[in-house]
């Protein structure tokens, strides 16, 4: 944020850091940002929100942590990588972005990203979709993907 021109920038924790503020994440502004938003527009946050999902549509996110034998997670990446699948739950893929872990970006949006954790025997799959139905079944693509991979 100190180098280009970001307005808002946040992490998976909750976390929200805010252009031209101090340079770590703010829970207190993030409130008080929230409250003024809500007092401009005269409109509960819940209202607020129901129209933003009109406007820019629904995004729905998951994280699953599980473990996964360390023997096969220097593998993982790689593997996936060298033969990625052309489609996961019936939605092909669009695009692969392997600058952190990989990322499985899908014909309509929805995406999947494993990631391996350099401290823990366990992966890291996150999904994001329009539709809960849809994200469990990316979920769950990914998990048997990740476990599908042999030595």
């Amino acid at each position: 944020m100190r180098r280009e021109d970001i307005l808002i920038g946040g992490e998976e924790s909750g976390g929200i850091g805010f252009k031209n503020h101090i340079p770590d994440r703010d829970g207190p502004l993030s409130g008080l940002l929230i409250l003024e938003m809500m007092i401009l527009k005269k409109k509960p946050l819940s209202r607020i929100r129901k129209e933003m999902e009109k406007e820019f549509g629904t995004y729905l996110s998951k994280r699953m942590d599980t473990e996964y034998p360390i023997d096969k997670r220097d593998i993982l990446i790689p593997a996936l990588r060298k033969k990625p699948p052309k489609e996961l739950a019936a939605i092909k893929v669009r695009e692969i972005d392997a600058s952190d872990g990989i990322k499985f970006i899908l014909e309509d949006d929805s995406w999947l990203l494993i990631r391996t954790s350099g401290t823990e025997p366990i992966i890291r799959i996150y999904a994001e979709s329009d539709e809960e139905g849809k994200l469990e079944r990316i979920m769950k693509a990914g998990k048997d993907l990740a476990f599908s991979i042999k030595q």
